[in-house]
């Protein structure tokens, strides 16, 4: 099985992936951030880690996940 890295957001380790209604034949599965809003989602658990661990490839992206995760810290320390 594959690693989980931290939230790209908050930098949290405590990052799981829970099954979505496992009774239906389609699996859902979302890779989730316990310590801020953070998710995405697959029909796989493997594509829900894949998609989770990607990270920004180029400058403009790696300056756009900084932004957001500023703005997603400032509104956690407010609580």
């Amino acid at each position: 099985m594959n690693v989980l890295k931290p939230c790209p957001f908050c930098g949290s380790k405590d990052v799981e992936v829970v099954e979505l209604m496992p009774a239906i034949p389609s699996h859902s599965f979302m890779t989730v951030c316990s310590k801020c809003p953070a998710s995405i989602g697959a029909k796989t658990e493997d594509e829900a880690i894949n998609l989770w661990n990607k990270r920004a490839g180029n400058e403009d992206e790696r300056r756009i996940t900084k932004i957001l995760a500023a703005g997603i810290r400032k509104r956690i320390c407010k609580h």
